[in-house]
């Protein structure tokens, strides 16, 4: 979940649920005033190091919701205890799940991957995109989208101020010139993802975007408006390699009017590309 809504004194009171990569949610923020109420640290399995207002949400490491009573984390079919970084039970599939250890959590390797179902692991990277369309916490792209649509008189920019990140890209996103391919570089997929939700500004109406030429004709490739004037969606190509492309056509109908660009993914190559898409549909 992005945010959450609250009652005091029989008012409703709008909080954002900022996360990390793998979906932990570590900062709820009052949307009214920017106000941190709650602070979550973990360590790599998800053992507790910090929280300022316990019981404040259920949601816990990596997404899953954490029972305060046994200190166990459900993750859909199975629980996982942070303490010895292990299932409570053996994967339902038994040794056709490819791994040595049937109680293993995400093969060892907490950082990388997740596995909200308790029945297979995903790439975190992967986690972030499925997160739009199923329900795992995203990154902090979405805070603005979520405090401007809870609250519409409030100004994006200032509904960025709860989210400092958001508030850079809005603000290198006014430097961008239109009709030129604007070129960025980020250190992971959540990031170029991120930024490409922010520069295209999408809303919380976004649809899947399916390919329509190419390889990937009639896969799920990224999302965009209703009306397809903005988006994002990922790509390859011999040039700048996989990266995410974003686009703003709103301001026109001509070209010369339009704003897109290109988020770089640094470090990542074809392979990265196409085991990425494999775990998206064809439509």
């Amino acid at each position: 979940p992005d945010a959450l809504i609250k009652y005091d004194a029989g008012q409703p009171v709008l909080y954002l649920l900022v996360s990390d990569h793998v979906g932990s949610i570590r900062l709820a923020i009052r949307a009214s005033d920017g106000a941190i109420v709650q602070r979550i640290d973990y360590d790599a399995f998800g053992r507790l190091q910090l929280d300022t207002n316990p019981d404040f949400q259920p949601f816990g490491f990596a997404g899953g919701l954490h029972d305060r009573f046994t200190g166990l984390i459900r993750f859909g079919a199975r629980d996982q205890d942070p303490n010895t970084g292990r299932w409570t039970a053996k994967d339902p599939i038994r040794w056709a799940g490819g791994q040595a250890n049937l109680y293993a959590y995400v093969d060892g390797d907490p950082v990388n991957a997740v596995d909200p179902s308790g029945l297979e692991e995903i790439p975190s990277d992967v986690a972030g995109l499925i997160g739009e369309r199923h329900g795992i916490a995203e990154a902090m792209g979405n805070l603005t989208e979520a405090t401007a649509s809870a609250l519409p008189e409030v100004d994006p920019l200032e509904a960025a101020a709860a989210a400092p990140v958001v508030a850079g890209l809005l603000r290198k996103a006014r430097s961008f010139r239109r009709n030129v391919e604007n070129i960025e570089r980020y250190a992971s997929l959540v990031e170029a993802r991120t930024a490409a939700r922010v520069f295209c500004g999408i809303g919380d109406d976004a649809i899947d975007y399916v390919a329509t030429m190419g390889p990937n004709m009639g896969r799920v490739v990224g999302r965009s408006s209703p009306d397809g004037l903005r988006g994002w969606r990922l790509d390859w190509d011999l040039e700048k390699g996989y990266h995410v492309n974003w686009w703003d056509q709103s301001g026109g109908r001509k070209r010369v009017d339009h704003l897109y660009g290109a988020n770089l993914v640094e470090g990542k190559g074809w392979d990265d590309f196409m085991e990425l898409l494999n775990h998206f549909p064809r439509l």
